[in-house]
């Protein structure tokens, strides 16, 4: 059985080794470059922030001084879901990264109550609303997937009902990986190919996605015709449109036109 693993969390395993290889060839400098500002202002590092029943806007504003990000909150949206600036935050964190606290930052102003908070960020600007909110933002996105696939070809074949990575998985005394290919493989595959027409290893993907990342979001898949979500295959390209919350669980963040 294929192992609930977000599809963000198996990109990060298969990138460390892949990074650990581009830190041994190139400068650290050079590697740092290619991270987008996005992503640096999402990953830095907080030192320390305590606060004890702090008003909400009074957070937002010291995070926003600390990360140097713009944080826009749209207060008609949070305070239609009786999410106040004077809600009441009470937490302690230290050495976390900015995106970490903000998820905390969430929690505590949706308190006890079902409602659940979302950002999504484009350079260094913030937006945080209502997930409900932020859900109905449909966009379409590109995804070079080509490194994933070859990462994940290249990845040991599981045992005993056991998932280690993306798409392998087995049977009890044994298995085959549906990413089973060499890289030679792959890229004859894509080249014999119709452009348009999806290699085995896209349709497993393709199929891994919709499996875990919100499945009732996909038209073609639990979530039946009249959901956002569509994906199609280009070569080693996924072409995937859906809400922004999704594409954030896919890729980290959402890159919006002439942003970083």
């Amino acid at each position: 059985m294929i192992k609930r693993l977000t599809l963000g969390m198996v990109l990060m395993l298969l990138a460390s080794s892949a990074m650990a290889q581009m830190v041994q060839k190139a400068p650290r400098r050079a590697a740092r470059a290619q991270v987008p500002l996005t992503l640096q202002l999402l990953n830095q590092r907080i030192p320390e922030v305590r606060y004890d029943q702090a008003d909400l806007e009074a957070v937002l504003n010291q995070l926003a001084d600390l990360a140097q990000v713009q944080i826009q909150p749209r207060w008609d949206k949070l305070e239609g879901a009786d999410v106040r600036r004077d809600t009441p935050i009470t937490f302690t964190a230290k050495d976390l990264t900015f995106q970490q606290v903000m998820w905390l930052v969430m929690k505590a102003a949706a308190g006890s109550s079902d409602l659940t908070l979302a950002y999504r960020m484009s350079g260094n600007l913030l937006i945080l609303s209502t997930e409900e909110d932020l859900g109905k933002d449909v966009i379409t996105r590109v995804y070079d997937v080509a490194d994933l696939l070859l990462q994940v070809a290249n990845q040991p074949l599981p045992t005993n009902e056991t998932s280690t990575g993306l798409g392998q998985t087995s049977t009890s005394g044994g298995g085959t990986s549906i990413f089973g290919n060499t890289q030679t493989q792959i890229q004859q595959q894509t080249q014999q190919t119709n452009p348009g027409e999806a290699t085995p290893e896209m349709k497993a993907l393709i199929e891994l996605i919709q499996e875990t990342i919100d499945p009732d979001t996909w038209a073609d898949g639990r979530g039946g015709p009249g959901a956002p979500g569509h994906i199609r295959a280009w070569r080693s390209q996924l072409i995937i449109t859906n809400t922004i919350l999704v594409h954030q669980k896919i890729a980290g963040y959402v890159k919006a036109v002439g942003a970083e």
